[in-house]
């Protein structure tokens, strides 16, 4: 059985950082996305691809920041069926 092809949504905001823009890049160079489909926007990214991975991702992000010691906050919202109909190209 094929695992199942899923989009995301994640918007991440640092907490009290003086310099947000930056903590943000910086998190977006370290953070791995070659295994996915992506788009990086100004308010969000888009991810797309096997529903393991795309946790996996996630949870990368979630442990960068961590890591860095940066205090945050993750929107996150998930689809399992909003790719096609939704104007996303599905791998």
């Amino acid at each position: 059985m094929t695992e199942a092809t899923i989009s995301c949504q994640v918007s991440f905001y640092p907490l009290s950082s003086s310099d947000y823009r930056q903590a943000v890049e910086t998190l977006l160079a370290q953070w791995d996305l070659k295994e996915v489909q992506s788009e990086v926007g100004l308010m969000s990214t888009t991810l797309i691809g096997p529903a393991g991975l795309v946790w996996e991702k996630l949870r990368t992000l979630y442990d960068l920041a961590e890591g860095k010691g940066i205090k945050f906050v993750m929107n996150i919202s998930i689809s399992n069926s909003c790719l096609d109909s939704c104007g996303i190209k599905g791998s």
